[in-house]
């Protein structure tokens, strides 16, 4: 992890030949805990790879050997760690992706407030067989995306480049793969240019938005105003 002007960027150095373990699991929630704390240092958190990847492929020997009741290395809990803190850290977090997004790279990225891609992006497949249904991943995804693409995405498990990944919202921002980490952090400065409060205010505001259901969003407004939006 580095900072630099507020943004804080956590880079995954896993070699291609390398798979996503508990310990690496664990390494990035502990990472994500120390950045969420000194506001006042880091306004947005990025989460990216190396060498045109983004995360590589579970380990899902590994997933196998612990749904089985067997020791791993690393928290047993720090999927559940990651995705939370992605999702509730006071700084909004970008999901920077040369690449492929897939297996445990699909669930980071949707947990994350923003993602951008480069031209060779690609997302999915959403596998459903890493529990992802019925989870926060596959809401993250439903309310990116909307509930047709969304049950096309996981029941087909088909994957997405980045044209289309921009068009179905799934992706803020599609930059060139070549200099991509450079234009990746310019891009990430322009929120970190704002002040913080403000930052984390938006930040507060729109997680609270995307949590809330209709109703609930239409039982908080000021009254008659669900009224005047119905006449419309």
């Amino acid at each position: 992890m580095e900072i630099d002007d507020s943004v804080a960027v956590i880079t995954c150095t896993l070699a291609e030949k390398d798979l996503l373990s508990f310990g690496a699991v664990s390494e990035l929630a502990d990472l994500l805990d120390t950045t969420s704390a000194p506001r006042d240092k880091v306004s947005v958190v990025v989460i990216t790879g190396t060498d045109g990847r983004f995360v590589p492929d579970v380990d899902r020997d590994e997933l196998t050997r612990r749904s089985e009741g067997e020791a791993v290395s690393g928290d047993v809990m720090a999927w559940h760690r990651v995705t939370a803190a992605l999702e509730s850290m006071p700084q909004p977090t970008v999901a920077a992706v040369d690449g492929n997004a897939g297996g445990g790279g699909c669930v980071l990225a949707l947990a994350c407030t923003l993602r951008i891609g480069s031209e060779r992006f690609v997302f999915g497949p959403v596998e459903p067989n890493l529990g992802v249904v019925g989870t926060d991943s596959s809401a993250n995804l439903v309310r990116l995306v909307g509930p047709a693409t969304g049950a096309e995405l996981l029941l087909t498990e088909r994957e997405v480049d980045a044209a289309t990944a921009k068009q179905i919202g799934l992706i803020n921002e599609v930059l060139p793969s070549k200099g991509f980490d450079a234009q990746a952090r310019q891009w990430c400065q322009r929120i970190a240019a704002l002040p913080p409060a403000t930052v984390f205010g938006i930040r507060q505001a729109v997680t609270g938005s995307t949590s809330a259901s209709r109703n609930e969003l239409l039982d908080a407004q000021p009254p008659n105003s669900s009224a005047r939006y119905a006449s419309r």
